[in-house]
């Protein structure tokens, strides 16, 4: 049986019975995997076999250089319309590395994409290959599976939400209830189990990075802990370069110790800046109070990660790019565009009422009316319209039309609404 037999000048040498030689199998508890990172092979004395000398390990790699190492292998694969969206992935992924230990939230990836063929499959995959203890692509999980994969930790990447969404309710209703808990430390989902006393009530972790695919719309409570990632179809004039895993397995491989290596040796700084956010000098460069409470919970983990990187590399790039994009996607804009948006409702909303009391449209008409109306056309759809005004405390309904010969779903907008409305948010009206 091998045993360590001595050191000597830093070399370590292991007995067999056919000379001194390091075999593949594992000896201390520790692999001759493990052990060939950061140490050298030579030969032993007199061909006798192998012996390993300890070589200086490399100092991790800067949170700009995996940064910037990141955000370019994605654009290398990815048509992004927006190149700063590469840098908040790349920044969200280093984040999976320390969000159980050092961040109280950690915000959703949402990876959105029109129709087919515009690379949400292949950003699956390579984040899948990038994040900490990440999951495959999950579009056929069990429930029971899915609760364990939330309680183990490591990042979920979840696919064709949409399908799931229509196709197995159940399955869906248990993904959601993963995610209504789960972008907080501490949330946890209950499930029954059956033990040896008959069915328990037992409660599994649900907070961990996750990654949803698949799904054109979220409620607003999950969009609101979400980044949107909008993917586009390229034309034949925008490339980029194939990706094949064969070929480029190792690059990932060594790419994911380089973020593991980093991650143990920066997280107590990180931690630290975390921590004391709210006192820090990068109100002085960015304006937290654009964002809402609840995207700013969500956007402090990867703002922090930026801005040590700007400190550790003595420039003011990463925090100031990373901001941009975040106030682009923020769930509410600025307060200046919010103004602006109620108020060119109300102004619709005047329009609509001329001398009534009250007047009813049904949710398409209204969507029509709004999506032709300045500093609006972002609502998109009756869902992001519902969202929008039921912040307002105006919610769709159904209503008699046609002298009750009919029924419609949409909105009764009043006066006395219209004058609330004016009186708490646009007074300048």
């Amino acid at each position: 049986m091998n045993h360590l037999s001595s050191i000597v000048e830093g070399i370590k040498w292991i007995p067999s019975n056919n000379g001194w030689v390091i075999s593949n199998e594992t000896y201390l508890g520790v692999t001759t995997e493990r052990l060939t990172r950061g140490m050298e092979w030579i030969p032993g004395k007199d061909g006798a076999g192998l012996v390993i000398k300890t070589a200086p390990v490399p100092a991790p790699l800067s949170t700009k250089e995996l940064l910037l190492k990141i955000s370019d292998l994605i654009n290398q694969h990815i048509f992004f319309r927006d190149k700063q969206f590469p840098l908040l992935i790349a920044t969200w992924v280093l984040g999976t590395y320390l969000y159980d230990e050092v961040f109280t939230y950690y915000g959703y990836l949402w990876i959105n994409s029109p129709v087919k063929r515009c690379g949400k499959s292949l950003l699956e995959d390579i984040l899948s290959l990038l994040c900490f203890s990440a999951s495959p692509r999950l579009s056929n999980a069990t429930e029971s599976s899915i609760f364990r994969l939330a309680n183990s930790g490591g990042t979920l990447i979840f696919d064709e939400l949409e399908t799931l969404r229509s196709q197995d309710k159940e399955k869906y209703g248990a993904i959601m209830g993963v995610l209504n808990n789960g972008f907080q430390a501490g949330g946890k989902v209950p499930r029954v189990e059956r033990g040896k006393d008959g069915f328990q009530i037992i409660y599994f972790n649900a907070f961990c990075p996750k990654v949803l695919a698949g799904i054109n719309h979220l409620v607003d409570t999950i969009a609101d802990r979400s980044f949107k990632i909008p993917m586009v179809r390229k034309t034949s004039k925008e490339k980029v370069s194939r990706f094949n895993l064969r070929i480029q397995k190792t690059q990932f491989e060594k790419l994911r110790y380089e973020i593991l290596e980093w991650a143990k040796a920066k997280r107590p700084h990180i931690q630290l800046l975390y921590n004391k956010i709210d006192t820090l000098d990068l109100k002085k460069i960015v304006d937290l109070g654009s964002f809402d409470d609840r995207f700013l919970d969500i956007s402090e983990p990867l703002l922090t990660i930026a801005y040590f990187s700007d400190l550790e590399s003595k420039e003011n790039i990463m925090l100031p790019c990373l901001y941009n994009i975040l106030l682009q996607m923020s769930g509410k804009r600025s307060q200046v565009e919010k103004d602006e948006a109620i108020g060119s409702f109300v102004g619709l909303a005047d329009e609509l009422l001329q001398a009534e009391d009250k007047v009813f449209l049904p949710s398409k008409i209204l969507l029509d009316k709004v999506k032709g109306t300045d500093d609006l056309a972002w609502i998109e759809n009756t869902r992001s319209l519902a969202g929008f005004l039921g912040k307002f405390e105006l919610i769709p309904e159904r209503h008699w039309l046609n002298n009750g010969t009919k029924q419609a779903r949409g909105y009764l907008i009043t006066k006395a609404w219209l004058e609330e409305v004016k009186s708490r948010y646009v007074p300048s009206l």
